[in-house]
């Protein structure tokens, strides 16, 4: 069974018409067509947690491995979210607040297994596009609050929350964008800099 025959297993198992599912989904019946047929060999994170919202495991769609239906609550990862929080792909809007709007209830897996010291916000500004676009939420581990390696991270640098590709220089710190348009930004060891977490996933607009 690949993973079309499973999306279309699970719709018939709750007895739904392909444009039920896709109403519950919250995606398109065309969508629903495309994944059941194959067409579309991939599910999204946000697929996944509509699927998991249903008691179906993520495990088992995306490779077949069993159980079918969700069984163990540590197995979910509780993300608070914060909608007024935005890093900046540009240049930097706002400062991180502590209080979030809520939580998004996600299959660990996603997280790589991590199931605590993430938080999830919506990334403003093109500069880290095609990687990382407008709109989209990034997960973040905030306990990873020291730059150990070369990797995409949220800081703040004086005023201004920023997401960006961190590079160690021999003479200091480079901050880079994704997008060739925009300029890198080199720290000088003058700045107020603090480390906000490393940019583990994400959730894309289809």
């Amino acid at each position: 069974m690949d993973m079309g025959e499973r999306v279309r297993f699970i719709r018939i198992e709750k007895g739904w018409s392909q444009q039920e599912a896709a109403n519950v989904l919250g995606i398109t019946v065309d969508r629903i067509r495309n994944l059941e047929t194959g067409r579309v060999k991939n599910l999204t994170t946000a697929e996944l947690v509509s699927f998991q919202l249903l008691g179906v495991a993520p495990k088992w769609l995306l490779s077949g491995e069993t159980p079918i239906w969700v069984q163990n609550e540590d197995d979910t990862a509780h993300v608070p979210y914060y909608e007024h929080v935005t890093p900046s792909a540009v240049s930097g809007i706002e400062v991180f607040n502590e209080e979030a709007e809520g939580v998004y209830d996600i299959p660990a897996c996603l997280l790589g297994g991590k199931n605590q010291n993430i938080v999830s916000l919506k990334v403003s500004g093109y500069s880290m596009s095609p990687r990382i676009d407008d709109g989209d939420r990034i997960f973040v581990d905030i306990s990873e609050r020291t730059l150990r390696a070369e990797g995409v991270y949220v800081l703040r640098v004086n005023d201004s929350l920023l997401v960006k590709i961190v590079q160690w220089k021999p003479d200091g710190v480079k901050l880079i964008s994704q997008n060739k348009d925009f300029d890198s930004i080199d720290l000088t060891g003058t700045e107020d800099v603090q480390i906000i977490g490393r940019v583990i996933g994400l959730f894309a607009k289809l």
